[in-house]
């Protein structure tokens, strides 16, 4: 996976979301996944869920 320097915060959250897609965790589980990391604090941005 290509990495863009300027979007270095995000970067993590992509292989996060690329890791769990290549072992095929349903998309519910990762949207999930998201939550809950923002929810514990872990995740450092906004999550916009639309």
């Amino acid at each position: 996976m290509a990495v863009d320097p300027s979007q270095a915060g995000s970067t993590k959250l992509q292989v996060l979301v690329a890791a769990l897609n290549a072992v095929k965790v349903p998309t519910e589980d990762i949207i999930e996944i998201i939550k809950r990391l923002e929810r514990s604090g872990q995740l450092h941005g906004w999550l916009i869920i639309e």
